[in-house]
């Protein structure tokens, strides 16, 4: 959000606590995904080298997680809040979170911007890829949202994912390719990238491990909690006056871990200041809190197996955005 629309709300920030907040700390992030790769090995090795049944289901939903942790840091390259040099960014926001995930920085910049640019109008892609489909519709029974949960834990979903990937919506329902030309010098490195890592896999004789450690993780477990994050942010809410209709959702350490990680879950606070880092963001919504709550800007649920799946269980159908947006 721009300082205008910040006046907008009245919200009452000062200039010098939004440098404070935006300001970049590359190391964090940097320590972050080195703790998200370490996790992940070890949950790769816990799970192959032991042969046991538990520790591999275990290590699935343990990668699962921070793949999307993962991509939740490829969030922050997005909005170049790593690195000031934009080049430097691209390569290291590709090769260690976006490349990993089957996805390019670029193409998730593409259709984000504009989601924050038009956010909830018949131009925000995210809403219009939503719309109509039954199972982005709410409130939902209790067993029809278990049904739609397990769908996702057990991979049957994962085709959602990759349609995602490489199709961008517009308000005349259009399907664009969600690409951005790239310098030859990244696409050169993004094929160098696959090429090795498919050498190195076949070589090492990992093919299989790779299916279960990776491929099933990124199908299952982080499809299941994507899908519960894209709900928490903005479906479900139960009033539609908000002026941004987002939410932030207060979560514990297990709920942090094992679904909302690096701050994600402070959703209303990231569209409201979108340069400010993940690292920052929590701090953002403790010091800003009597303004942003007090502006009527967006929902603060607590809790998401307590307070989002109640929401989603009653909200009125009548208040959820996209029923006031595109009907």
């Amino acid at each position: 959000m721009s300082i205008y629309n910040l006046i907008v709300y009245n919200i009452n920030t000062t200039m010098k606590n939004i440098k404070s907040y935006t300001a970049l700390r590359p190391h964090i992030t940097f320590f972050a995904i080195l703790i998200d790769w370490a996790i992940i090995i070890m949950a790769v090795y816990s799970g192959h080298y032991y042969g046991n049944i538990f520790l591999s289901l275990l290590a699935i939903i343990v990668i699962g997680s921070r793949q999307h942790s993962l991509s939740t840091l490829s969030h922050d390259f997005v909005h170049y809040s790593v690195f000031k040099n934009k080049v430097v960014s691209e390569y290291i926001g590709n090769i260690s979170t976006s490349w990993p995930l089957f996805y390019r920085t670029s193409g998730f910049r593409s259709q984000h911007l504009m989601h924050h640019r038009h956010l909830n109008t018949i131009n925000d892609p995210d809403l219009l890829r939503r719309y109509k489909l039954e199972d982005w519709t709410f409130p939902k029974k209790p067993k029809s949202l278990s049904f739609l949960l397990l769908r996702d834990l057990l991979g049957l979903n994962f085709h959602q994912n990759i349609k995602k990937l490489y199709i961008l919506h517009n308000k005349n329902g259009v399907h664009k390719k969600n690409f951005k030309k790239e310098s030859l010098a990244l696409v050169l490195t993004q094929a160098f990238f696959y090429i090795g890592l498919l050498i190195l896999i076949v070589v090492s004789n990992n093919i299989l491990n790779f299916l279960i450690f990776w491929i099933i993780p990124f199908a299952t477990y982080h499809k299941f909690i994507k899908r519960i994050r894209a709900i928490s942010e903005h479906f479900a809410i139960p009033n539609n006056n908000y002026k941004e209709q987002t939410r932030t959702t207060i979560i514990n350490p297990i709920e942090s871990f094992l679904i909302c990680p690096r701050n994600i879950n402070y959703h209303l606070e990231h569209h409201l200041y979108p340069n400010v880092p993940w690292y920052n963001l929590k701090r953002l919504s403790r010091d800003e809190e009597e303004d942003i709550r007090g502006s009527n800007l967006g929902h603060y649920t607590k809790g998401i197996f307590t307070g989002l799946m109640r929401e989603i269980i009653n909200v009125d159908r009548a208040d959820c955005i996209s029923q006031k947006v595109l009907d």
